[in-house]
Formats: structure tokens, C-alpha cells, sequence
């Protein structure tokens, strides 16, 4: 494999912007590289139906690696995969980027399971 310094991958006479764009190419390839290969499995399983629930995501992937590169402990991970409607848009959209899915669809997923999460509290109160 060739490997190339950052400096070698700016290059020179480049625009700010054409350096802030390869910047984050750069940052993207690194990451790809050396993130959980488990990510790979999320895509192709909400395309296909069998994840429907935002929670169903951390059947696949330990959700303390999730909440490692997100960079939240993983007992506030927890609360908030308990509690979906607290996650900050900012954070779920930085998932969709781990899992390679699109913005909207992230929020399909935690909203299909805020939607459950309410019917159950609604029920269990009914018997209550």
C-alpha cells in the first residue's frame, strides 16, 4: 500500500475549500479505516427491513463501541437508548455517518421506536 503524508495529500496552491475538501476526505479515509467493520452490516440490514427500530441497531454492534466513537460514556448511551427522544440531532446524525445511512432514516428508526416506547408506557399504565 503507498502511503502518503498529509501534507503530500493537500498538496500545494489549493483554495481553502479545496483544502477543507480534502481535509475531510482525508479524515474520512482514516476513520473508514480503522473503524469497527461491524458498521458495515447496519446499511444493508435497514434496506432490507430487518432493522426497524433504532435500539435493533445494537443487536450487530456493541453499542459501547458505538458510544466510544461518538464519545459518550456508555451509561449515558444507555439512558438514551432507553429514553431516544433525548439524543441530540447532531448526535444521531453523526451515527447515520458511522452507519453509512441517510439523516432522514436514522430518524425513521428512532422515531419507530419512541412511537413503541410510548404505546408500551401507555399500556403497562392502562393496567396499572
Amino acid at each position: 500500500m503507498y502511503k502518503v503524508t498529509f501534507a503530500e495529500f493537500l498538496g500545494n496552491n489549493l483554495s481553502p475549500s479545496a483544502y477543507s475538501i480534502k481535509i475531510k476526505c482525508f479524515l474520512y479515509i482514516m476513520i473508514k479505516h480503522k473503524r469497527d467493520h461491524r458498521y458495515d452490516l447496519i446499511k444493508p440490514m435497514v434496506e432490507t427491513g430487518k432493522i426497524m427500530f433504532f435500539n435493533d441497531i445494537f443487536k450487530y454492534i456493541p453499542k459501547t463501541v458505538v458510544s466510544k466513537d461518538l464519545g459518550k460514556k456508555v451509561d449515558r448511551f444507555n439512558t438514551l437508548m432507553s429514553r431516544v427522544e433525548e439524543f441530540m440531532l447532531e448526535d444521531l446524525f453523526i451515527m447515520a455517518g458511522f452507519f453509512e445511512i441517510d439523516e432522514d432514516v436514522i430518524v425513521r428508526l428512532v422515531m419507530n421506536d419512541y412511537k413503541r416506547n410510548k404505546s408500551e408506557i401507555a399500556t403497562s399504565a392502562r393496567l396499572s
